[in-house]
């Protein structure tokens, strides 16, 4: 443990982060390693391998004059100290009281990388790297190599299909987004992500009849009638919503290194263009990793569980939605004329669904049950509005409200479609008022809500903002189930499956129906699927 701290500084002097994945994977190379060492830091090397010596030997003394009393002692002297350490060092392993166990967002609290780094030590930093390194999955083994200029071609030929300029060489994706109506001052930006909220529970959609209050929402702005998420756990939602990413195989970028800074995302884009940026969850904003990816990519303030004073009803999730609108509502007013962006995150639709009594007439008996749930959540989005129309910054505003995935997939298909529809609505100050048909995507959010923003943004998103489509586009969709790959255009759908021949369907009232046909858009449904990993692990996004 101090070996690792005392080489931290001189890591931290050359990477300006704690020891990570290069504090090891440089280890294939000790040549050029320790002739770099006793170059540049020979005092810091010897004091390295004094202590690689001296410790070991020191440590050994010490315990062995205070500890070997103990061991002496007899068996139910031993047995009873080992039922009391044990709780102490499951705490000690989980390093929190709280419901969730410690995390490396855990300690996230500043915009400067280093700061939130130092928080750490160097011991847990390294091995949470190689952890997480386990965990990435490099696409191309699964599903066919693409050469990488073949595939930013085909996937800028989707997401721009007006003749975009993309001349960084860095972020090969960056793009100027133009206004659909340039305005004088900018709008607001109000994402409320909602909690498994898939299209099978919404009215207008079809779904059971839960959603009063969003589907006459729905008739105020830009409804999306065929919207998919990418994959079926929040922090995919977040990615692709907030970030405009598609999937990976492995875990979401919001829990992976490469993307815990220097990443798009819209939040960052309109932080550039001077907003205030704030993410407000009525649970711990440290689950998932959400915070330390919000935080070092556009996202400065943060209102989640401990920032609410005497909430109404809280469960084990958080506190209530309709307390994260209330508060929301107030964090909105306290920027008076000053652009804000705000991503909201409900909690209520989450199991064990408990919500206070009194707000909505239950769908069903008994009172705890998931449909209940899913209408008090559409209860709280009616009150955000409610409260909003009051208010000046309403006038200013536009909203999305969207699912960050549906409920718990079943099923023996390879991606069951059905279970990635969900709803999407965007309302406000120069939204047209409309509905859109054709399948998009989850990616598809955040340029389309930059376009429709008042002004010029520079954006890198793998979406597309859907108001500039040609009319002959149609429609485009990804989703991810387990390592399962499904390109989704117009009606035809492009399955990849890890070391398997692709897979082809005919989608028909949401279900996969076999084709012997084989479309040809297949190199363009590899692309998507191996772009994404390669703009993440060279840091192009």
């Amino acid at each position: 443990f101090v070996f690792m701290e005392t080489s931290t500084l001189a890591f931290i002097n050359q990477y300006d982060v704690r020891p990570n994945r290069l504090f090891y994977e440089y280890l294939i190379y000790p040549k050029e390693v320790f002739t770099t060492l006793i170059k540049g830091d020979p005092i810091g090397l010897l004091i390295l391998l004094v202590e690689a010596i001296c410790l070991p030997i020191l440590f050994r003394k010490v315990l062995k004059k205070y500890y070997s009393d103990f061991f002496n002692t007899g068996w139910l002297t031993r047995a009873l100290a080992f039922i009391v350490l044990v709780p102490f060092t499951i705490l000690a392993a989980r390093g929190t009281l709280s419901p969730r166990p410690f995390n490396i967002s855990s300690v996230s609290f500043s915009t400067t990388r280093l700061a939130n780094e130092l928080a750490l030590n160097s011991t847990y930093s390294m091995l949470y790297s190689l952890y997480r390194e386990k965990k990435e999955k490099d696409p191309t083994k699964f599903y066919g190599k693409v050469d990488i200029n073949t595939a930013l071609d085909l996937v800028r030929a989707r997401i721009a299909p007006f003749n975009k300029t993309f001349d960084n060489k860095n972020l090969p994706l960056e793009r100027l987004e133009e206004p659909i109506t340039p305005v004088k001052k900018p709008y607001n930006v109000v994402i409320f992500m909602q909690e498994s909220l898939g299209a099978e529970y919404v009215g207008h959609l079809g779904g059971l009849p839960l959603t009063p209050h969003l589907d006459a929402i729905s008739k105020e702005g830009l409804t999306f009638t065929n919207m998919f998420s990418t994959g079926t756990r929040t922090v995919r939602g977040l990615e692709a919503i907030v970030a405009s990413f598609l999937p990976t195989p492995g875990p979401s970028v919001v829990k992976l290194e490469k993307a815990k800074t220097d990443f798009f995302t819209i939040a960052k884009a309109l932080k550039q263009k001077g907003y205030t940026t704030e993410f407000i969850y009525g649970g711990d904003s440290n689950f998932d990793e959400m915070k330390s990816f919000l935080i070092g990519n556009g996202v400065d303030h943060f209102y989640d569980q401990p920032t609410f004073k005497n909430p109404s009803f809280t469960t084990e999730w958080g506190v209530s939605d309709e307390d994260l609108v209330y508060k929301a509502n107030e964090v909105f007013k306290s920027h008076g004329d000053k652009n804000f962006f705000a991503l909201l995150l409900s909690t209520s639709s989450h199991h064990p669904w408990e919500y206070p009594d009194g707000r909505i007439t239950p769908y069903e008996q008994p009172k705890n049950t998931f449909n209940n749930a899913v209408k008090y959540a559409d209860f709280a989005i009616g009150e955000l509005f409610r409260l909003a129309k009051k208010e000046e910054y309403y006038k200013n505003t536009i909203f999305v409200v969207i699912a960050d995935h549906s409920t718990r997939v079943f099923g023996d298909e390879f991606v069951p479609v059905r279970k990635f529809h969900i709803p999407a609505v965007i309302v406000g100050p120069n939204v047209p008022k409309m509905v859109y048909e054709k399948p998009a995507s989850q990616v598809d959010i955040a340029p389309t809500v930059l376009a429709l923003s008042g002004m010029e943004v520079t954006q890198s998103g793998l979406g597309r903002n859907v108001l500039r489509l040609p009319e002959s586009d149609p429609g485009r969709a990804v989703m991810q189930y387990y390592n399962n790959f499904a390109y989704l255009l117009g009606n035809d759908v492009i399955i990849l499956k890890p070391n398997e021949e692709p897979s082809y369907f005919t989608l028909k009232d949401f279900n996969l129906i076999n084709t012997k046909a084989k479309f040809s858009f297949l190199e363009e449904a590899r692309a998507n699927a191996i772009l994404p990993w390669y703009l993440y692990d060279h840091k192009k996004y």
